[in-house]
């Protein structure tokens, strides 16, 4: 696939079968169990620089993912960090352009409509990105992340895709760790995948997390490893 890079150092590649429990790998509070249900995540951690390091794992995953789920899209799911002032300028901008004009590149692909989250006396504007199974796109997609906190990469069924708007005309709150409660919720819904960023400045190791479905991501990790 297109997704293949050079990768500088081999990450270390992690199984966590519950995130609600103590591991090495990623744990989450019980308010981000999605209606009872139990998450599961396969990690990929590099001793490198946070930023590298997210870009990197990203596109493991879902190179991971897509090689085995051709019916699969991934997603990258976005949403302004910060309350936007409730100005006609702000309004024409909407998401992507706004993105865009501040210094970030958006990837090519299939957009959703572009929803205004009113808050706070401003709005967020959040949307929707289908990414292109390129290397370059990944990791444009993975910079946004990084820089707009809340946002994440989904990985759902072709036949799912028109359920995002379900998500998106909400949009969702901004965990202080750990992916957005209603988006991790509405991608176990659709029985999805949602990538996560793992790794901070000083932090010996970064990378990022895939969380679904335990029996799913079993037989992921167990086929890295037969590789």
């Amino acid at each position: 696939m297109s997704l293949e890079t050079t990768m500088t150092t081999n990450p270390r590649v992690l199984h966590a079968a519950s995130v609600f429990v103590e591991n090495e790998l990623l744990q989450l509070g019980a308010e981000h169990r999605p209606n009872g249900r139990e998450v599961a995540a396969i990690g990929w951690l590099f001793r490198e620089r946070p930023a590298e390091a997210h870009q990197k794992a990203t596109s493991l995953a879902v190179s991971a993912v897509l090689g085995v789920e051709r019916s699969m899209q991934a997603w990258l799911v976005a949403m302004h960090a910060a309350v936007q002032p409730n100005t006609e300028f702000v309004r024409r901008q909407k998401l992507w352009l706004s993105l865009s004009r501040g210094g970030l590149h958006v990837p090519g692909g299939r957009r959703t409509t572009e929803y205004e989250i009113l808050a706070n006396a401003g709005a967020r504007w959040c949307g929707g990105l289908a990414l292109e199974d390129e290397a370059e796109a990944i990791a444009e997609a993975a910079r946004i992340v990084d820089a707009e906190a809340g946002s994440s990469i989904v990985m759902i069924e072709r036949a799912s895709e028109s359920g995002l708007s379900s998500l998106l005309q909400h949009g969702w709150s901004i965990a202080p760790f750990g992916p957005p409660v209603e988006t991790l919720a509405w991608v176990m819904g659709v029985n999805g995948l949602i990538f996560w960023p793992l790794g901070a400045f000083d932090d010996a190791e970064s990378g990022g997390a895939l969380l679904g479905a335990p029996d799913r991501l079993k037989v992921l990790f167990d086929s890295l490893n037969a590789t």
